[in-house]
């Protein structure tokens, strides 16, 4: 999982969570199998707040013991 926080919002903050398919385990296949997704959440007005990244492995797989790597 990659987060890169780009700004705040307060608490009344209307926000709207978007999520992309980068790579799934057919076509566009990661070399282990898995599928990442590129995530988006952003403020009404359009501004970025977070851009994030996450890597789903099959559960089988030998890289499912590696630690997370945060940014």
């Amino acid at each position: 999982m990659t987060l890169e926080y780009r700004k705040e919002c307060g608490w009344n903050s209307i926000l709207q969570s978007l999520t992309k398919l980068k790579k799934d385990g057919t076509s566009h296949s990661t070399e282990d199998g898995g599928v990442e997704f590129d995530h988006l959440l952003r403020a009404e007005d359009g501004s970025e707040i977070l851009r994030g990244r996450t890597k789903w492995l099959p559960k089988n797989s030998k890289k499912c013991s590696e630690s997370i790597n945060m940014v």
